[in-house]
């Protein structure tokens, strides 16, 4: 499994190693289905998007939705790393002051509240193609990645 899948590249070179026959995975995260790099020129206000890898281009960002979209990266979840910004003390972004390197900011976002919704939003603008689609992405295909499914990631009625 290939996490953090953040760009047009890495997405490709999945694809072609899966059409290959290569048993591998991809993941992606909310951050690169929303952000982009843009967001990090903010004043005052980068630190809060700096995460890893880091956020790329609006093109890389449609190349994610449409690799999702046709199966070639399987997953998106979240390893929700939220810090508090404004608060102080080491679980803050802004615990070195405004003057702290970018490499000193502590790097990661939160996102597990939003994938979900993220998902159902991305079928409704059409960049996924159903809702059963959205819980494979979201629900079936980490159960079953992670040998849970059948007891976890799927509805029955």
């Amino acid at each position: 499994l290939v996490v953090h899948v953040s760009g047009r590249e890495a997405a490709d070179e999945i694809a072609r190693a899966r059409h290959r026959g290569v048993p591998i995975y991809g993941e992606t995260c909310p951050q690169y289905l929303t952000l982009t790099l843009r967001c990090l020129c903010a004043p005052l206000d980068g630190s809060k998007f700096l995460c890893s890898p880091p956020l790329r281009t609006e093109a890389d960002q449609e190349a994610l939705w449409e690799a999702l979209r046709r199966g070639d990266l399987q997953v998106i979840s979240s390893d929700h790393s939220a810090y508090n910004f404004a608060g102080g003390g080491d679980a803050s972004k802004t615990a070195g002051g405004a003057s702290t390197p970018f490499s000193k900011v502590p790097m990661g976002l939160p996102g597990l509240e939003c994938r979900m919704p993220l998902l159902v939003s991305g079928y409704l603008h059409g960049r996924l193609d159903s809702l059963q689609q959205v819980a494979r992405l979201g629900c079936e295909m980490p159960a079953r990645l992670y040998g849970l499914y059948l007891r976890k990631g799927v509805l029955e009625v």
